[in-house]
């Protein structure tokens, strides 16, 4: 679920379209569902600054993957 620590995909970005596809880690889920969530980017630098990304903008890796299983014909 939706927990610090928990792998996710970045998808649908408007304006930092560059990061759509990229995976990376949750290091903050607010309470309220309408709150951005931080992620740290997998292959990042150590000094790079967390996205700031919504709820909607993000798939929990576990999901992605079954849904590919499940997509497959």
């Amino acid at each position: 679920g939706w927990r610090v620590g928990a792998a996710v995909r970045v998808h649908g970005l408007v304006k930092a379209a560059h990061h759509n596809g990229r995976t990376g880690r949750l290091l903050s889920v607010p309470a309220d569902d309408a709150a951005r969530l931080g992620v740290a980017l997998d292959g990042a630098e150590a000094d790079a600054k967390p996205l700031s990304v919504k709820r909607e903008n993000l798939q929990l890796m576990q999901e992605a993957e079954e849904k590919s299983v499940l997509d497959v014909d």
